[in-house]
Formats: structure tokens, C-alpha cells, sequence
């Protein structure tokens, strides 16, 4: 990359530009190179509408110090758009207007607008739709690119699904983190402290107001940059990575960074904190026997003791549910609960305390009931599963995550073998 400092700093061009953006004409002014990406040229103007939509679409107040800080990022952004589009055309890869249409529909749903919203958006914030049309250009092209040179590359397999399924299962009682993220990648140490002063200056601009969602979608180099930065409940064990370990740090809406991995620079929201619980027990599916031993309304506390010692001869003579089906026929008993199985949670409470504690097989201690003494027995329990994901989104965040690093190493080879030439 070859840098010319023989002009005036772009957050110059910047503020000048910001003074004649949504008029019919422009000077030589805004019409001067920001950037040669290969054989494309990025505009001080293109610069400068870039700039003045991200703030509008950030909440960042619209000033030039907002435009300084915002300039070296959204002409990155630019550039590596020049560059997912340059790709997409050696491809012979095309996107359409009826897709950009689509795309406008979409993000005018996304942020509960009204057919028509965004143009009505653009109109009031002065800048031409064609500002963002090229964005959604870019990022379309490069999803096609993706596809056809990632994705197919990208083998998940069952047993990779299962690990995680394990990984969850493992995870109830521990704590898991609803989070957010925006990463900026370093391609080559001498990058390291240029990315590391933009994710900086994000940071200041999020602590000022500007909304993380809307920041994460315009500058993060994530895949998740689609969804806003939304990463999805983290599991405490997946917790490997040095920077989203921070997150056992922060508490809900509390923000880190930035953090610097071996891939570049994250910036962390903590939406929300929970505890994965495991399945209740009341939810336990039961298959038992129970024989009520009858007392009458006014028993006394001696006909009370008696049944309590004959039931305590069953549990020492009883071995088995058929052992508990026959008794109760000797004695004249009926045997509730032969052949139906029932959820823990509708049995009396008497009664749910022994079924979902009490050992398969074995006679519960006397439970006093108002109309006997009964003895329970389990002989089947099926405990409930906990909450899991399906295995197609399991198989879908997985695949994800592999074309994200695919697609970051991808751009940044786009990024070394392109002739890069910054006149701002």
C-alpha cells in the first residue's frame, strides 16, 4: 500500500464536503481522490456521504469532530468494498436491482419502517440512496463470492454438532452471556496500532451515544456484522478465546475493549447474564404403583401408627412393581397408577415429593394422606430433556463460523496483493 501526504488531511475535505453533500453540483473540491483501489477510484466524495449516512444511522451527533473520527473507517470500509466488488467481477458475479430492492425491503423491515422508509430516511439526512445502494451492492456481491468460493469448502459434520449438544448439556448450572461484538482485523504487524486506534475510537463514539448495534453492522468485520454484532447466548465452556473470556468481567450493558486476539481487535457488549438451568424435575414423565392403606375421617392417632408399621413391612418385603401388583390384590387394595404414566408435576405433593426422588423399584416411605396411608413405588421415569437448540441451527452457527474465518483470511489477501493508493 502506497500512502501520498502531499494533500490536506481527508477530515479537511471532510468538513468542507459536509457543506455542499445533497446539492445538485459539487466543486473540484469534493470530486478529488480519497483512494486508488486497483482501478477504482474512491472519492473525496464518496468519502464524505459514506460518513455523513453512518453517523445519521449511529445516533452520532452530526459534527465535523464526528466526521474526523469516522473518516479513517469508513474510507477502510470503502476500500474493502472496491475490493469484494473488484472480486465479484472477476467472477463474472453480478448483483441486480430487483436484489437491491430486496435488500432495502428487508433492512425497511428490520428497523420497523414503512414501505418507502429508507428513501424517506436518506431525503431527510441529505444524502443520495445511491450511497447505500452501494453498500448493499458490495455486501451482496461478496455473499455470492463466499458461496461460491468458501462455503463449499466448509464441511461440518454430525460429530461436531453432537460436541456441542454435549457442550450445552454440560453448561446447566453455569452461567451463559447474551453478547455483541465488533471485531477489526490485523492483517500484518504493522497494521496492528492504525486498527488499534480505530477500534479506539469506536469505543469513544459508542461511550458518546452512538448505538453498538448500528456501529457493529457498519464497521465490524465479522460475519455477525450482519446481525448487528449479535453473537447469541455464550456458553460459559465455550468461553476458549481470550477476548470473550472478558465477558465473565462485565455486567449487562456494560461494554470491553479494545481486546486485542491473535486475529485483531474486539469490542464487547454484555446485553444480559443468566444461569442455564437444567430440566425441572416435575417435568419427569413417571410410570408407578401406589396402595392406599384406607383411615376413616376420624382415626386416631393409634389407627394412624398401625397402617404407618404395615406399610413399613412392605417396603421391607416388596421387591418390584409385580411384587406391588400382587400384594395389593391379596389385601383387597386396588393398585393406583398400573400401566399410566403421568407427569411428576400433576401428583399430589404427598406423593410428587417421593416419585421424583424415590429409587426405581423400591417402596416409598408412608406418605398420611386425609383418607389412608400410601406407599409409593417408581418403576419408570423418563426425565426430562433440557431446552436444547435444534441441530439445524447448531449446524447453521457452526458453518458460520467457519466461513467468517474463511472470508476474513480471503479479504485479506484481496487486501496484500492490491494496489492500494491513499491520496487524502
Amino acid at each position: 500500500m502506497r500512502t501520498s501526504s502531499s494533500h490536506r488531511p481527508l477530515w479537511t475535505w471532510l468538513a468542507l464536503c459536509a457543506l455542499v453533500i445533497g446539492e445538485t453540483a459539487f466543486g473540484q473540491e469534493v470530486q478529488r481522490i480519497a483512494a486508488v483501489v486497483n482501478d477504482d477510484v474512491i472519492s473525496i466524495y464518496d468519502v464524505a456521504a459514506r460518513t455523513q449516512f453512518v453517523i445519521a444511522a449511529t445516533g452520532l451527533p452530526r459534527t465535523a469532530e464526528s466526521q474526523r473520527r469516522l473518516a479513517p473507517q469508513v474510507l477502510r470500509g470503502l476500500i474493502d468494498e472496491r475490493l469484494q466488488l473488484q472480486e465479484a467481477a472477476r467472477l463474472g458475479i453480478a448483483v441486480t436491482e430487483a436484489e437491491i430492492e430486496q435488500g432495502i425491503v428487508h433492512l425497511e423491515r428490520e428497523n420497523q419502517m414503512p414501505p418507502g422508509g429508507i428513501n424517506q430516511f436518506m431525503i431527510r439526512i441529505g444524502v443520495s440512496r445511491d450511497t447505500l445502494d452501494s453498500q448493499l451492492r458490495a455486501a451482496l456481491a461478496w455473499a455470492k463470492v463466499l458461496n461460491r468460493r468458501v462455503r463449499g469448502a466448509v464441511d461440518v459434520g454430525n460429530e461436531e454438532v453432537d460436541e456441542v449438544l454435549a457442550q450445552i448439556r454440560a453448561s446447566q448450572g453455569l452461567p451463559q452471556y447474551l453478547a455483541s461484538e465488533i471485531f477489526l482485523a490485523v492483517d500484518s504487524p504493522g497494521q496492528d496500532e492504525d486498527v488499534r486506534l480505530t477500534a479506539q475510537r469506536l469505543v469513544e463514539q459508542i461511550r458518546e451515544g452512538a448505538d453498538f448495534s448500528s456501529v457493529a453492522r457498519q464497521f465490524s468485520q465479522s460475519a455477525s456484522a450482519s446481525v448487528a454484532g449479535d453473537l447469541g447466548w455464550v456458553l460459559d465452556n465455550q468461553l476458549d478465546d481470550e477476548a470473550y473470556a472478558r465477558l465473565r468481567d462485565l455486567s449487562p450493558g456494560e461494554m470491553i475493549g479494545p481486546i486485542r486476539s491473535l486475529a485483531g481487535y474486539y469490542i464487547l457488549f454484555l446485553r444480559d447474564r443468566r444461569v442455564l438451568s437444567g430440566p425441572a424435575a416435575d417435568d419427569a414423565v413417571i410410570s408407578l404403583r401406589q396402595i392406599l392403606l384406607p383411615l376413616s375421617a376420624n382415626a386416631s392417632a393409634e389407627e394412624i401408627q398401625s397402617q404407618k408399621n404395615l406399610a413399613e413391612i412392605f417396603r421391607e418385603t416388596i421387591a418390584g412393581c409385580a411384587d406391588m401388583e400382587k400384594l395389593g390384590l391379596e389385601l383387597g387394595t386396588p393398585v393406583a397408577g398400573a400401566g399410566a404414566k403421568i407427569k411428576a408435576k400433576e401428583l399430589a405433593p404427598a406423593i410428587r415429593a417421593a416419585a421424583v426422588s424415590g429409587s426405581i423399584g423400591q417402596v416409598s416411605a408412608p406418605q398420611v394422606l386425609s383418607v389412608g396411608v400410601a406407599v409409593v413405588m417408581v418403576c419408570e421415569r423418563e426425565e426430562a430433556e433440557a431446552q436444547l437448540p435444534r441441530r439445524e441451527e447448531i449446524l447453521a452457527n457452526l458453518t458460520r463460523q467457519r466461513i467468517d474465518i474463511q472470508a476474513r483470511r480471503f479479504l485479506r489477501d484481496l487486501r496484500r496483493s492490491a494496489y492500494i493508493d491513499l491520496r487524502a
